[in-house]
C-alpha cells in the first residue's frame, strides 16, 4: 500500500462540499475527491501554527505544551513551539524507510527548511521549492520592485513596514506563466517525483504547499472569477491595506476574492496531480491524505488572517479527507466524524480502510527489506521478502488527522493515561497559568 498525503497551508474548512459557508469557491477537483472518500469535519489543530502542527503531523507526538528550548538561530520567527523534530522523536518517514519504503518529501513550506530545522530527517529524497514569502532565497535593488509593490501597497511606500513582501517579490522576479507559479511547481515536482519512483513500491510522498498562504497572489483570472471589472490595488499581503486607514468595502471584497483565488488555484493544481495518481494506474493501490494545518479569517469579524484575538471556529480548523483505494470502504462512500469533545481519542480507521489480518502484520514473521538489495532482477520487488503493509490509524487529538501509530511498529500512540499527561502537563513552566482552562474544557 502506498501512501501520498498533500498538505495544504491555511486551508479552510468551510470550502470543500456542498452546504458549507464558502462552498460557492470553485474547488471541483478537491469536491470531487471528498465525494470519493473518507472525511474529517470538526477538527481543531492541536499544535499551531505551521511547524507545530508538522511535527505532530511527523511524529503522531503532541506538540503542546511546548516544553523544549532547541537552539533556533538563523530561523524567525521565535513563537512558542517554534523549533524542530525532538530527535528522541522517530519520524513517520524514518520508520517507513526501515521497512523498505521509498519516501519522499516535495514542497515549498519554508519554515521546514530554515537553518536548525529537521523536518526532511527520515525521507530518501526531498526537495525544497524556493521562494515562499520571506524566503531569504533571491536580493536586488528595491528600484527593481518598485512598480510591482505600488501594486499591493499604500502610497507613499514605507519600505521597512512591507520587508516580507519586498523580499517576496524579490523572489518572484521574472515568474512567467501559471506553471512557474509556487504551487504548481510543488504539484509538478510531484508528478515527477512519481514518475521516477511509481515502480519502486511501497512508497510515501509527503506533499507540501505553502498556498493558500499570505501573499493571497494567485494569477488574477482567478480572483477576477469573484470581483470582476475590479481595477485597484491587489492587498497580496492584508495588513497593507489598512497602513493609512480601513479599506474600502471594494477592497474588502477583494482581498477576499484574492484568497479565494488561491484556493481555486490550488485546486486546479491539486487535481493534475491526483489526475497523475489515476493515469498511471497508482491509485489503486494509494492512501491519498489531504490534510490543512488551519484556516484563515477572510473578514469574518472584521479582519484578515490568524491572530489570537481573532481565533474563530474558520481559524484553527483544518480541513482534510481521505481517499481508500479500491473497493474496501464499498458503500460508504463519505464518512463524516463529528466528535465535538476536544483532546478524546478518535476511533481508529486502520480496520474501516485497510481491513488488515494479524499475520499481515507478524513482525516476528516478517523480515524488514532492503528496499536495494532484495529487488529482483526485473526491477521489481522480490518475491520472497514480504513487507508489512502500511495501517495509519489517527487520533483526533483537538480535532487534528496524525499519523498516530503504524500496527506493529512501536510508534507511541497519542492517547496516554489522564495521571501521565497530568505529570507531563507539570513539567512545563507554560502550563500552570493553563491549568484551570484544561480543567475547564476537561469537563465539556
Amino acid at each position: 500500500m502506498n501512501v501520498v498525503v498533500i498538505v495544504l497551508d491555511t486551508f479552510r474548512h468551510d470550502i470543500v462540499g456542498p452546504g458549507k459557508r464558502l462552498s460557492f469557491v470553485s474547488t471541483p477537483n478537491l469536491d470531487r475527491f471528498a465525494e470519493q472518500g473518507v472525511s474529517f469535519e470538526q477538527a481543531f489543530g492541536e499544535g499551531q501554527p505551521t511547524l507545530q502542527v508538522r511535527r505532530a503531523f511527523f511524529t503522531g507526538r503532541r506538540s503542546f505544551p511546548w516544553r523544549y528550548n532547541f537552539d533556533r538561530r538563523g530561523h524567525w520567527h521565535h513563537a512558542p513551539g517554534w523549533h524542530k523534530i525532538p530527535p528522541e522523536q522517530d519520524t513517520l518517514a524514518e520508520i517507513l524507510t526501515s521497512y523498505g519504503y521509498t519516501t519522499g518529501l516535495v514542497g515549498d513550506v519554508y519554515h521546514m527548511f530554515k537553518p536548525s530545522m529537521n523536518y526532511w530527517r527520515g525521507f530518501s529524497s526531498y526537495e525544497f521549492i524556493r521562494g515562499q514569502e520571506s524566503d531569504n532565497y533571491r536580493t536586488g535593488s528595491l528600484e527593481a520592485i518598485e512598480k510591482d509593490i505600488a501594486r499591493h501597497v499604500r502610497e507613499p511606500i514605507n519600505w521597512e513596514r512591507h520587508s516580507t513582501l519586498v523580499q517576496y517579490l524579490w523572489n518572484m522576479r521574472g515568474r512567467a506563466g501559471e506553471e512557474e507559479y509556487l504551487c504548481a511547481q510543488v504539484m509538478r515536482r510531484a508528478c515527477s517525483w512519481l514518475d521516477d519512483n511509481s515502480t519502486d513500491e511501497p512508497f510515501l510522498l509527503w506533499v507540501e504547499a505553502f498556498d493558500p498562504h499570505e501573499p493571497w497572489d494567485p494569477p488574477k483570472r482567478f480572483a477576477d472569477r469573484y470581483t470582476p471589472g475590479y481595477t485597484g490595488k491587489d492587498f497580496i499581503m492584508p495588513p497593507a491595506g489598512t497602513e493609512h486607514g480601513p479599506m474600502t468595502p471594494e477592497e474588502i471584497e477583494r482581498t477576499r476574492a484574492l484568497y479565494f483565488g488561491e484556493v481555486s488555484f490550488v485546486d486546479e493544481w491539486v487535481g493534475v496531480l491526483l489526475d497523475k495518481l489515476d493515469a498511471t494506474g497508482l491509485s489503486e493501490d494509494t492512501l491519498v491524505m489531504i490534510l490543512s494545518d488551519h484556516g484563515t479569517e477572510v473578514y469574518d469579524r472584521g479582519g484578515f488572517g490568524k491572530a489570537p484575538k481573532r481565533v474563530t471556529g474558520s481559524t484553527p480548523e483544518p480541513s482534510g479527507c481521505c481517499a481508500i483505494p479500491g473497493d474496501r470502504a464499498a458503500g460508504e462512500s463519505t464518512l463524516s466524524c463529528r466528535r465535538t469533545t476536544s483532546c478524546r481519542r478518535f476511533s481508529t480507521i486502520s480496520e474501516y480502510l485497510l481491513k488488515p489480518t494479524d499475520a499481515a502484520f507478524d513482525r516476528s514473521s516478517t523480515k524488514r527489506r532492503n528496499r536495494f538489495a532484495t529487488r529482483s532482477s526485473s526491477g521489481g520487488p522480490s518475491s520472497q521478502t514480504a513487507t508489512p503493509p502500511l495501517s495509519l490509524p489517527y487520533e483526533r487529538t483537538s480535532g487534528t488527522w496524525f499519523a498516530a501509530s503504524v500496527v506493529r511498529m512501536r510508534i507511541r500512540s497519542f492517547s496516554t493515561s489522564r495521571r501521565t499527561r497530568r505529570k507531563s502537563a507539570t513539567s512545563s513552566k507554560h502550563i500552570p497559568r493553563l491549568r484551570a482552562s484544561f480543567r475547564g474544557r476537561s469537563k465539556r
